[in-house]
């Protein structure tokens, strides 16, 4: 697999590619990543590091017969 990252802009003081360009030359699969927005910084409640709720077990299912 080789990528190769393109496209670099200046995002408060930090350079980063805007464009990544991957694949292997064993296939013909590619993949292009386009990156529209970088945000550095920004604020992040504190309800997101939070352990999520565990979730309700589905009641069990009866058995079916043939």
């Amino acid at each position: 697999m080789e990528s190769y990252f393109r496209d670099y802009r200046d995002v408060d003081g930090v350079k980063f590619a805007f464009q990544i360009d991957s694949g292997s030359s064993a296939t013909d699969l590619t993949q292009e990543l386009v990156i529209d927005k970088i945000e550095v910084n920004t604020p992040i409640a504190d309800s997101e590091f939070t352990k999520p709720a565990t979730p309700e077990a589905a009641p069990p299912q009866p058995a079916s017969t043939p």
